[in-house]
């Protein structure tokens, strides 16, 4: 299964396998879940679309690289925050946003000026309560060139320096995980295909706890845990194991 693509569900399985009649076989309930089988085809394809967020949650950046996305934030609509401090300006976040990888901050050298690689500052992510905490701490204060962010309420603030003028041209780059599209019939997962036995796990255990099978559940869950953990492990020696030579 491990390099083959399934689609979420299609009632011709000889044509195209799919995730919905995997966990029918292994359930014993046909070839394809239906409105009589227990569970039912709407249940199970919920279930495997709750697979991808559990699964989302569960993972590292680096096993996700098919959910990786970025949205630049033109300096000209990043507006002022409620206080209205000079230097602390916010931005709605993409709705899909699920957590940051990485926030860039490029500044301009005037309203109408070019971006350069050489004014690429890296935003420092601190919790809400930190970064306003620091904000007037002389040793860790933010800077323009040392600029600080944090997340709330689907919102992105950046603090910097409070002189700090903000220019029309400047960008605001958060690379971030998204949010998996929910899968429709015929739909592949946007997940690395790797993960597809573990939706189907996923879906199992949901089916055992609704069967009231209780006896099954550790090993299942302890399975479906472990294989996400290896992946895990398998992408960060990858990530070091590049990065490192």
């Amino acid at each position: 299964m491990a390099d083959v693509k399934y689609v979420l569900y299609n009632i011709t399985p000889s044509t195209t396998w799919s995730l919905c009649a995997d966990v029918a076989a292994r359930l014993d309930i046909g070839d394809v879940p239906s409105t009589s089988t227990t569970p039912t085809l709407l249940q199970v394809k919920a279930w495997l679309n709750l697979a991808q967020l559990d699964i989302l949650h569960k993972t590292i950046n680096d096993a996700i690289p098919t959910l990786w996305a970025k949205q630049e934030i033109a300096g000209g609509t990043l507006s002022l925050d409620e206080t209205n401090i000079t230097g602390i300006w916010k931005a709605t976040l993409a709705t899909d946003f699920v957590r940051p990888i990485e926030v860039q901050y490029w500044r301009a050298s005037a309203d109408a000026g070019t971006l350069s690689r050489d004014r690429v500052y890296g935003v420092v992510i601190l919790s809400k309560e930190m970064a306003l905490a620091i904000l007037s701490n002389a040793l860790y204060a933010p800077t323009v060139t040392r600029p600080v962010g944090w997340f709330w309420n689907n919102e992105i603030y950046i603090a910097m320096a409070s002189d700090t003028v903000k220019y029309t041209n400047d960008k605001l780059i958060v690379n971030y995980i998204k949010e998996p599209d929910l899968l429709a019939d015929d739909d592949y997962t946007e997940l690395p295909h790797v993960f597809q036995e573990y939706m189907i796990q996923f879906a199992i255990i949901r089916a055992k706890q609704q069967d009231g099978k209780i006896e099954e559940l550790p090993a299942l869950t302890a399975a479906y845990e472990q294989g996400i953990q290896l992946i895990n492990m398998q992408a960060a020696q990858s990530y070091y194991g590049i990065r490192g030579r």
